[in-house]
């Protein structure tokens, strides 16, 4: 329909999805849905053990994940790690339009988990590249376009890529201490039944981020269930929330 027509950036922010919502209901009803009004929570009841780092938007990231530490020094640490290579400009920078395709891949990527983790610098620097990479070229023949290709690689792009590897460089210093001290994370186990398994099996296949706390659950009783390196393979891809390929896992193993 006409009026099913709005559109939610990433990351999600939860209030604009409520938002949106609501006001769809209330456009096929006909009526206004009731509102209660409701206090925002303070960053320190949110979670009280929830590390300041500059760079994070501490409220907007402890929201976007449901006031869940372990699974934020998670994602954090996955960002690190996955994008280890946006930190150096130099190493990076594209030389031809494969490349730039690729690495407008990877900056929007990157914008994605920087904002669910609240940082916006890091977001807003990695959105910039990816707008940069993604201009087409203006030019009719071949030499024009190398040319222009070369200007554009070796200019205002070259800049954005320094600004990007800077902001990256400094959230991972300012992360380093919370990383550190960071504990193991104590999450009871859950006893292997089917009930607990289905539920693992749904998150996964809605991509839910759930689905790595259930997991941290279970882990114990699917270590005796895997193969030491199908558990492996099984934890890492959820740690990186790789859900189809855990659920391929998990289905694998339960049709062996």
């Amino acid at each position: 329909e006409a009026g099913m027509s709005d559109f939610l950036s990433k990351p999600f922010n939860p209030v604009g999805l409520i938002d949106t919502v609501r006001l769809h209901v209330e456009r096929h009803r006909g009526t206004p849905l009731p509102v209660r009004p409701r206090l925002p929570d303070a960053p320190s009841a949110a979670n009280a053990n929830w590390p300041i780092i500059l760079g994070i938007d501490t409220q907007d990231a402890a929201t976007r994940l449901g006031n869940d530490v372990a699974l934020f020094l998670s994602l954090l640490k996955r960002l690190f790690r996955e994008f280890t290579d946006l930190m150096n400009a130099e190493a990076i920078a594209p030389t031809g339009e494969a490349e730039r395709r690729l690495l407008a891949g990877r900056a929007h990527k990157l914008c994605g988990s920087a904002g669910i983790l609240g940082a916006s610098l890091v977001q807003r620097r990695a959105k910039g590249l990816e707008t940069l990479l993604r201009q087409p070229v203006e030019a009719n023949d071949e030499a024009a376009t190398a040319s222009a290709n070369e200007l554009r690689t070796t200019s205002t792009t070259t800049a954005a890529m320094s600004a990007l590897a800077f902001e990256l460089q400094r959230l991972h210093n300012a992360s380093q201490a919370a990383l550190a001290l960071s504990v193991p994370d104590e999450r009871p186990s859950v006893p292997m039944t089917p009930e607990a398994m289905d539920e693992l099996v749904s998150l996964l296949r809605h991509h839910d981020l759930m689905a790595n706390e259930r997991f941290q659950g279970l882990a114990p009783a699917l270590r005796d269930t895997f193969r030491p390196s199908e558990f492996a393979a099984l934890s890492d891809a959820v740690e990186n929330l790789r859900f189809r390929e855990a659920l391929n896992l998990i289905e694998a193993r339960a049709g062996a």
